[in-house]
């Protein structure tokens, strides 16, 4: 009995996940989780399973540049890149690196990025600045009151969460200023990756440089930098 049970908590979680990442959650899993829940959390089994399947997604990670009060310049370092399991280490680490990048999937769509490129946004210590609009599209400016109309919301947050990581690396690395990129890794297809004579990519691998997409997300100075 206590098999059927566990085997029963194993499972529904991902039956009770929507399908297609949106849409309510199967009616039978749901009913059936005040009996599981304790076991569930206790075992930590009732994390979010829809992100690993049916069509995982692209990765987002964050890249950046520095530059240095004494000219210096540390830029296209792959050290200055995460998340990254080569240097995140043990798992958890990369786990919290990872978390910050996947936060912001939509700083940038994918389509925003065959279009020119919008000046990147310069800010500087305590200054208070309007969003970077996405290309082809324009934000309303502040109300009255000085707070951000309801269609600017994400935008704010997007661009506090990247002047936040900005001030941060600063502060790590002791530089003047900081240009952050914002990159998308597409998961390539078997059949770009598979040993076949008739395949004129034969021998591509997963993270070949044209998998990759980015863009200047934001460009932080010091505050009295120029």
């Amino acid at each position: 009995m206590a098999i059927v049970y566990h085997l029963g908590a194993v499972l529904l979680e991902p039956l009770a996940t929507p399908p297609r990442f949106f849409g309510e959650p199967a009616t039978l899993p749901q009913a059936a989780r005040p009996w599981y829940q304790p076991y569930l959390t206790m075992l930590s089994l009732d994390h979010a399973y829809k992100f690993f399947a049916p069509n995982p997604g692209e990765s987002h990670l964050l890249r950046y540049d520095l530059y240095y009060a004494d000219g210096r310049k540390e830029v296209g370092d792959v050290k200055h890149a995460f998340p990254d399991a080569r240097q995140h280490w043990p798992r958890l680490l990369y786990h919290r690196y990872f978390m910050l990048t996947e936060f912001l999937p939509d700083a940038r769509t994918f389509d925003d990025w065959d279009r020119p490129a919008t000046p990147p946004r310069v800010a500087g210590a305590g200054e208070q600045v309007s969003p970077l609009p996405a290309p082809g599209e324009a934000f309303a400016p502040p109300n009255a009151v000085g707070e951000a109309e309801p269609a600017d919301r994400r935008a704010v947050q997007i661009n506090t969460y990247f002047e936040n990581i900005a001030k941060r690396l600063l502060a790590k690395h002791g530089a003047e200023h900081v240009d952050v990129w914002y990159r998308v890794h597409r998961l390539s297809h078997p059949l770009e990756v598979l040993d076949d004579p008739a395949n004129p990519n034969d021998g591509r691998k997963i993270d070949d440089p044209d998998t990759y997409r980015e863009r200047l997300q934001l460009t932080y100075k010091r505050e009295g930098v120029r």
